[in-house]
C-alpha cells in the first residue's frame, strides 16, 4: 500500500497544481492543507476535488472531503475508495 499511497499522492498533486497554477517549487505532501496554498477556497476545492474525482474515476463522498484536514486525508479517502471498489458506473 506505500508504493499505492506515493501514486496517489503524486497524482493527487499533479491536480492540485494545475487547480491552483502552483508553483513549481512547492513540494506538495501529504501534510500540504489549504492553508498551504494561495486561493484555495470553498469554490476552488469544490474544482479541485472534481479534477481529483476526474483523475481517478471516483465519487468521492462529498462530507467527507470537506472534513479533510490535509492532502493526507485526502490520499487515505482515494485509497480506501479504490479499496472498496466504490468507481464510477
Amino acid at each position: 500500500m506505500v508504493d499505492e499511497s506515493a501514486d496517489v499522492l503524486r497524482r493527487v498533486a499533479s491536480v492540485l497544481t494545475q487547480v491552483f497554477s502552483v508553483p513549481s517549487n512547492v513540494v506538495v505532501t501529504r501534510a500540504t492543507s489549504s492553508v498551504d496554498i494561495d486561493g484555495w477556497d470553498s469554490l476552488s476545492h469544490s474544482l479541485f476535488i472534481l479534477g481529483v474525482e476526474d483523475e481517478f474515476g471516483l465519487d468521492l463522498p462529498l462530507d467527507e472531503t470537506y472534513e479533510m484536514q490535509n492532502i493526507g486525508d485526502l490520499v487515505d479517502l482515494i485509497v480506501a475508495q479504490q479499496a472498496a471498489g466504490a468507481s464510477r458506473t
